[in-house]
């Protein structure tokens, strides 16, 4: 859930960033006797020492590191610029204008660069909010609910428990010759932030419920393995599993599903489509 968070307050980690490194600028450039570079590179130093180790213990990808390094640095560069053409103009004397709209305009093109990069990462998480695609995206022609979060298209290796593809398929026949059958999915719609149970229902060979089984998964998000749920499932009645899981984001999921009787293990694989939470809906 964690993950989830920080995902969806891209924009207010950025922007209380931000706002961070102006209020930090500003008092050392008020209260101190140095120079507006000094206070630039002071800034800029406190800024890795601070966020490099926070995002590494909450990593949520490179492209979302690299975002909040640009804005939460180009703040103290483009002070330091304003600051140091204002100290030249007051010692100086000079009677034009201190303020240049060349490096102004640099760092207001970085900036912007970030900010666009940070919205279509938070599109592409979470989708566009309905008040946002209502003036957007045109009207659907039919009374259909219409989804604009992206699901991703980078698959996980399926086969890291396996050392190499020869011992992989050692394991495929092993599971044709135990015959189990397995029967899954949500009693209900799985829906964003909602839990919904899911259930697994095995028999053997012989089409009885198989028993005392240690049934184990994991959903996995193809955009973001961070994002993967784990869960263990009980046995409410012979041969019938079930679980309680919540799914944090909308679109489509990839499932892995493990189940051990003693020595024997089988695995199946699936996917689902979860729908975006109750009010959520664009359309």
């Amino acid at each position: 859930m964690q993950d989830q968070v920080l995902s969806t307050n891209l924009v207010s980690t950025l922007g209380i960033g931000v706002s961070l490194a102006f209020l930090v600028y500003v008092l050392l450039y008020r209260f101190t006797r140095m120079r507006g570079k000094q206070v630039g590179l002071i800034v800029a130093v406190l800024v890795l020492a601070f966020y490099t180790p926070y995002a590494a213990f909450n990593w949520q990808g490179l492209d979302v590191l690299a975002i909040h390094l640009v804005l939460y640095l180009v703040t103290p560069y483009g002070l330091s610029i304003i600051t140091t053409h204002w100290e030249g103009h007051r010692e100086l004397h000079v009677g034009k204008r201190w303020f240049n709209w060349a490096p102004a305009i640099i760092v207001m093109f970085l900036g912007s660069v970030a900010m666009v990069d940070a919205v279509i990462i938070n599109f592409a998480e979470n989708g566009v909010s309905p008040q946002t695609a209502s003036w957007l995206l045109p009207s659907p022609e039919h009374d259909v609910e219409v989804r604009s979060d992206f699901p991703g298209v980078v698959p996980h290796d399926y086969q890291d428990k396996t050392e190499d593809y020869a011992s992989y398929l050692e394991r495929l026949e092993a599971q044709e010759r135990l015959g189990w059958q397995l029967r899954k999915g949500f009693l209900g719609v799985p829906r964003a932030n909602g839990a919904e149970i899911f259930q697994v229902e095995i028999s053997d060979r012989d089409g009885h419920p198989l028993s005392q089984a240690s049934v184990s998964g994991r959903f996995m998000r193809p955009s973001n393995e961070a994002d993967d749920r784990i869960f263990q499932m009980r046995e409410v009645k012979p041969g019938l599993y079930q679980a309680s899981i919540e799914l944090p984001y909308p679109g489509r999921w990839d499932l892995l599903l493990d189940v051990k009787r003693g020595d024997d293990l089988y695995e199946e694989r699936g996917q689902t489509v979860v729908e975006p939470a109750r009010g959520e809906e664009a359309g």
